[in-house]
């Protein structure tokens, strides 16, 4: 086994785990219930972490990591059609102008 991905919270570390899992890449989620050690345990060792059953399966699970980052963050934001203003990705009209994003 080898660790592909430590998460800041749990949450993310399913997000991958369920990505990769998908592809056809066995997965498993470390450190589910260690959150209340942090202050105990360094934070590396108590963070939630995913590890690849196959460590051949390493290239592609990075591969599917990294894009999910790229995609995550450039996600966050659009661009409206009329005025060019940002909005949240969840915003269904400018926040600007009030066309439909």
């Amino acid at each position: 086994m080898k660790r592909i991905y430590t998460a800041s919270h749990l949450p993310d570390a399913h997000i991958v785990a369920n990505l990769l899992r998908h592809a056809g890449i066995a997965v498993q989620v470390f450190n589910v219930n260690s959150s209340g050690a942090l202050g105990e345990l360094p934070m590396e060792s108590a963070l939630p972490q995913v590890w690849l059953e196959e460590e051949k399966d390493e290239s592609k699970a990075r591969a599917l990591i990294d894009n999910y980052q790229r995609t995550a963050v450039s996600n966050l934001v659009r661009p409206c059609s009329q005025c060019g203003e940002e909005n949240p990705i969840a915003f269904e009209t400018c926040w600007s102008c009030g066309k439909s994003v």
